[in-house]
């Protein structure tokens, strides 16, 4: 009867290794624009294709006569082509908060690697004008390019069954 448990647990393992292996997909996306008072922005942010969520965001804004440097970290509303930060050292309370904007145009979507029309924004935003925003200013050109990271995730199913084939060989001895 062990033999026959064992050689069980065995196909289960076996089985669920490649029947339920998944991975998640992460495309790392390059930014940089530039804007018509000469602040630039560049950094990179993760998309994660299954979640649909975005992580380790650094977007920084430098020079131009109407920005002070920023660094946009946080994460403020996301679409399926659409992508709003703020800068958490303006506080949660949207007081005159500089909002940044990336937003995929022509049918563009997070997940495909090199979008070919991007729209970029600056502007400032507070509680009663948003999404209104004031002293607007749009990107003169935008640059997003996408590589793909991939993130193998354990399978907790394969994971049991070997611990299951564990126990069965130690019951064994």
């Amino acid at each position: 009867m062990k033999s026959h448990l064992h050689s069980l647990v065995l196909a289960f393992c076996l089985l669920t290794s490649f029947s339920f292996s998944a991975n998640a997909t992460l495309i790392n996306y390059d930014f940089s624009a530039v804007y018509h008072d000469g602040s630039t922005t560049a950094g990179d942010f993760n998309y994660n294709t299954e979640t649909e969520t975005f992580s380790d965001v650094l977007i920084g804004l430098t020079g131009g006569s109407k920005w002070v440097d920023q660094v946009f970290t946080l994460v403020h509303f996301t679409s399926d082509r659409a992508l709003v930060l703020l800068d958490p050292a303006d506080g949660p309370d949207y007081a005159t908060d500089t909002v940044f904007h990336i937003i995929l145009q022509d049918g563009g979507k997070w997940g495909e690697l090199n979008p070919t029309k991007i729209y970029s924004d600056l502007g400032e935003c507070d509680k009663s004008h948003c999404p209104a925003r004031r002293n607007l200013d749009v990107a003169t050109s935008a640059y997003l390019t996408g590589t793909v990271v991939d993130v193998p995730e354990p399978e907790a199913i394969f994971l049991f069954g070997l611990a299951l084939l564990g126990l069965a060989k130690r019951r064994k001895v």
